[in-house]
C-alpha cells in the first residue's frame, strides 16, 4: 500500500537525520555534550579525509596505480562533500526539510475522495521506483572496498595505510581492513544518502503531479462537465495543484544549496574515475568504477528531469484533454486560475549551473571526458 511505502522512505530519511546528528547515543542532560553529539559524523569524515590526504601526499610515489590515486581522490571529494552538505542543508535547512515532509504526510493521509485512487497508484509507483535506486545505490559501495581488499593482499580497502600504525604490529592488518571498510562505508552513506534524499522527495512530487493529472484528465469527459462532479473537480485540482506549488517552493530552498556544490563534485569525480580507466590493472574494476559514479550522476539528473516533465505534462493535458469551452462561465474561471497557475512550472535549479536536467548530466559528462584528457596528456 502506499501508506506503508511512504512510511518506509520517511523512516528512511529521519533514519539518515538520526546518524549525522548521532541521536543514536543517549542524552547525559549537559546542553553542550548533547548538542556536541552533532559534530561526531562531520569529525570522523574529517578523519577520513585526512587518511586520503595523507595517502595521496607522502604514500603515493608513482602514477603507477591510477586506480588507487583515484579512488582516494574520490574519497576525499565525497568526505568533503559530505560534510558541507550535513552542515549546510541539513543543519542550516533542517526546518525546511520538516516542512516538506509534513507536506508528504498530508498528501498520503489525505482522505480526498477524488484522489485516493490515482495516488495509489501514479504516487506509489513513483515511490518503488526510488526505492529501487536505493538498493542499486548502496551495493556498489561493496564492490569498491572489494577491489581495493584483493590488490592490496587483504590489508587495505582503500589503498593506503593507517597513519601512526607500523606494518611489524599485530593490529596493522585488522585495523587497517575495519577501519578503512567503516571510512569508505561513512563517506558513501554521507554522499549516496543525500543523493536518495533529494531524488525521494522529487519523486514525491512527481507522484502528486501524476496523480493531479489523472484527475484533471476527467474534465475531458462531456457526462462529467454536464453534472455537477465539474466543479468538484476543478476544486480538487486547483487546491492540490497550489499545495504543490507551496510545497516545492521550500524544496526549491534546499535544492538550489544541495545541487550547487553535488554538480562540481559529480564532476570532479567523473573526472578522475575516467582517468584511472586509461591505465587500470584491473578492467572490470575500473569500469565498474566508473560506472558507479555515472550512476550517482544519473541518480542527481533524472529526478530533477522528471519532476520538469511531469510539470509540463499537467500544463499539456489542461491545455489539450479538458473540454473548457463546454463549462458553464463559473466553472470557465475557475478553470482559468488553473491554467494561469500551471505556467509556473517547477524545475530544480542551482547556482551556475541552472537548471538541472538530463541535458545538465550530458554535459558533465561531456566536461569530465575533456578535463581527464587533458590530465592525462599532461601527467603522462
Amino acid at each position: 500500500m502506499l501508506l506503508d511505502i511512504h512510511l518506509k522512505l520517511r523512516k528512511y530519511i529521519f533514519w539518515y537525520f538520526n546518524i549525522i546528528e548521532m541521536q543514536c547515543i543517549p542524552a547525559v542532560g549537559y546542553s553542550m555534550i548533547d548538542k556536541g553529539k552533532a559534530l561526531i559524523f562531520p569529525l570522523l569524515l574529517s578523519a577520513s579525509v585526512f587518511c586520503n590526504a595523507w595517502h595521496l601526499s607522502y604514500q603515493v610515489d608513482s602514477l603507477n596505480n591510477l586506480l588507487d590515486i583515484s579512488i582516494n581522490i574520490n574519497f576525499a571529494i565525497g568526505g568533503l562533500q559530505a560534510i558541507i552538505t550535513n552542515g549546510i542543508v541539513n543543519f542550516i535547512l533542517k526546518e525546511k526539510h520538516l516542512i516538506v515532509l509534513k507536506y508528504f504526510d498530508k498528501i498520503v493521509q489525505s482522505k480526498e475522495e477524488l484522489l485516493i485512487e490515482a495516488r495509489e497508484q501514479k504516487l506509489k509507483g513513483s515511490l518503488e521506483f526510488v526505492e529501487g535506486l536505493a538498493n542499486i545505490s548502496f551495493g556498489c559501495i561493496l564492490t569498491l572496498t572489494g577491489a581495493g581488499l584483493f590488490q592490496t593482499n587483504y590489508v587495505s580497502p582503500l589503498f593506503y595505510t593507517i597513519p601512526g600504525i607500523s606494518e611489524s604490529s599485530f593490529l596493522f592488518r585488522p585495523a587497517n581492513i575495519i577501519i578503512q571498510i567503516f571510512f569508505s562505508y561513512l563517506i558513501c552513506y554521507g554522499v549516496i544518502t543525500s543523493d536518495l534524499q533529494s531524488a525521494i522527495y522529487l519523486f514525491y512530487f512527481h507522484g502528486e503531479f501524476s496523480s493531479i493529472k489523472v484527475v484533471t484528465e476527467r474534465l475531458g469527459e462531456k457526462r462529467n462537465l454536464i453534472s455537477r462532479e465539474s466543479g468538484k473537480i476543478l476544486k480538487t485540482v486547483y487546491e492540490a495543484h497550489l499545495e504543490v506549488l507551496s510545497g516545492f517552493s521550500d524544496l526549491s530552498v534546499i535544492l538550489w544549496h544541495f545541487y550547487s556544490h553535488k554538480m562540481l563534485a559529480a564532476c570532479l569525480y567523473l573526472c578522475s574515475a575516467l582517468f584511472a580507466y586509461t591505465k587500470s590493472n584491473s578492467l572490470v574494476t575500473a569500469v565498474v568504477f566508473v560506472l558507479s559514479v555515472l550512476l550517482q550522476l544519473f541518480i542527481l539528473c533524472l529526478p530533477a528531469q522528471v519532476i520538469e516533465d511531469s510539470s509540463e505534462e499537467f500544463r499539456k493535458t489542461l491545455y489539450n484533454k479538458v473540454l473548457w469551452y463546454e463549462m458553464s462561465p463559473e466553472n470557465q474561471k475557475q478553470f482559468s486560475m488553473i491554467f494561469m497557475g500551471s505556467q509556473r512550472g517547477i524545475e530544480a535549479k542551482t547556482f551556475g549551473v541552472g537548471k538541472i536536467s538530463v541535458y545538465t548530466f550530458l554535459q558533465i559528462v561531456k566536461a569530465a571526458f575533456s578535463y581527464a584528457a587533458f590530465v592525462y596528456t599532461v601527467l603522462l
